[in-house]
C-alpha cells in the first residue's frame, strides 16, 4: 500500500510518479523501512486510480485502500456465487480464507482489482457487453496475468461478433490513458 501512496503523494504535487528519490524519501516519512526504493509496477493507466490517494494522510488512505481491496473481494464472490445458481451457499466462506486472497489483503495488492474486472466481465457480457468491455480495464492494470486470457478474448470476439466488448475495452482504456495525461 505505501507504494501506490508515495506514487498518489508525488501525483497531487505534479511531481513525477517514478522518481526513486522523492519516492524513498515520502517512504521513509511514513516510517516504511526497506532496503532500497519501491516503485508502483503497475502500468501507468493506473495512475489515476492512486491518484485520490495523494490527497489523503497514509491513515486514512489505507483505510480507503483498504476499503476499496475488501469491496474488490466481496463483490465478485458474490456475483460469483449467484452465477452458480448458489446465491446462499456458504461455499463462498472458502473464497475469503484462501491464502493467496488473504495476502492480497494483508498487502493491499491490486490483484483483487484483476479479479472484479474478470468477474464483472463474466456477469455483463451476454447482458451489457459495453460495461463488459469497460470492467476489462480492472484486468489491464495486472496485464502480465491476462495475457493469455486476453488472446482468447479476441479470437472470441472475432468469432462472435462481440465488437461492443471491444469497443469498451478499448473506451475504458483510452479514458484512463486520457486522464493519466492530464
Amino acid at each position: 500500500y505505501v507504494v501506490y501512496w508515495a506514487t498518489g503523494q508525488q501525483l497531487a504535487h505534479h511531481a513525477n510518479p517514478y522518481d526513486t528519490e522523492a519516492l524513498a524519501r515520502i517512504e521513509q516519512a511514513a516510517h516504511f523501512r526497506v532496503d532500497k526504493t519501491f516503485y508502483m509496477r503497475n502500468p501507468p493507466w493506473m495512475l489515476p486510480l492512486v491518484y485520490p490517494l495523494g490527497w489523503l494522510g497514509i491513515r486514512v488512505g489505507f483505510g480507503v485502500w483498504m476499503l476499496l481491496m475488501t469491496l474488490s473481494l466481496v463483490l465478485p464472490v458474490h456475483l460469483l456465487s449467484k452465477l452458480s445458481g448458489r446465491p446462499k451457499s456458504h461455499r463462498s466462506l472458502l473464497a475469503y480464507s484462501f491464502a493467496p486472497v488473504l495476502i492480497c489483503l494483508l498487502y493491499g495488492q491490486s490483484s483483487l482489482f484483476a479479479l472484479l474486472g474478470l468477474v464483472l466481465f463474466l456477469s455483463l457480457h451476454r447482458s451489457h457487453p459495453f460495461l463488459a468491455g469497460n470492467s476489462l480495464w480492472f484486468c489491464s492494470l495486472k496485464p502480465h496475468l491476462f495475457l493469455p486470457f486476453g488472446v482468447v478474448l479476441l479470437a472470441w470476439i472475432v468469432v462472435s461478433k462481440s465488437y461492443k466488448v471491444l469497443a469498451g475495452a478499448v473506451t475504458a482504456l483510452a479514458a484512463s490513458i486520457a486522464l493519466t495525461y492530464m
